[in-house]
């Protein structure tokens, strides 16, 4: 374990990160989509009120953080032309999904819930952005995930207790910050290879 005031260098991270993202899409070359970074947004701030409640010590921070930046993201694609990925339905039923289960928990109304549920909710806001950037790796930022695993990362090392409250969050962004970079960078769909042109005989004879 190291000293918990690093989780602070955690967020400034992804802070980073998302400043980044913010400059590729001023340059045109990233396309957020609304449905994903509004859930990144808002769940976030569900998640760290329920560790607090349950806690939670600096590791909350880190959440806290990101609430706020990809908050700033989705505010952002509003004054930038072209910045923002078209949305489709899968999108919309994902973000259904991913709200019903922030429902569930405002039935149950129990910390270490409400932390499952919110875990479980961002993952399925995840899906618009891993499929967009599995076939349009281009509209994607592949540094803004590496920064916040890397963030996520520094925070899991300042882990003294691992409960639900202070490690869940930490670990799951870490895992999934790794999967968009092998997503964007790896395991993106490559174009086939381009078909050899067909030569006639009357071609040949030219």
């Amino acid at each position: 374990m190291i000293n918990p005031n690093f989780v602070y260098l955690g967020a400034a991270f992804a802070s980073v990160g998302i400043g980044l993202y913010a400059i590729e899409m001023i340059r045109g070359r990233a396309q957020p989509n609304r449905v994903s970074w509004l859930l990144w947004g808002t769940i976030p701030l569900i998640t760290f009120a329920a560790s607090v409640s349950e806690g939670a010590g600096k590791t909350a921070v880190l959440t806290l953080v990101l609430a706020i930046t990809d908050l700033s993201i989705f505010v952002l694609s509003f004054f930038i032309k072209n910045s923002y990925w078209k949305t489709s339905r899968l999108d919309l039923a994902c973000g259904a999904l991913s709200l019903l289960a922030v429902a569930l928990w405002a039935v149950t109304r129990v910390g270490t819930v409400a932390i499952v549920l919110t875990i479980a909710a961002d993952f399925l806001a995840c899906a618009p952005t891993v499929i967009k950037s599995y076939r349009e790796p281009e509209s994607e930022h592949a540094l803004t995930y590496a920064l916040s695993g890397v963030g996520a990362f520094i925070t899991v090392l300042t882990i003294s207790s691992w409960t639900l409250a202070d490690s869940a969050f930490a670990v799951y962004l870490l895992a999934i910050d790794i999967g968009f970079v092998l997503v964007i960078t790896v395991l993106h769909r490559r174009p086939g290879p381009a078909a050899e042109p067909v030569v006639t005989q009357a071609d040949a004879q030219k």
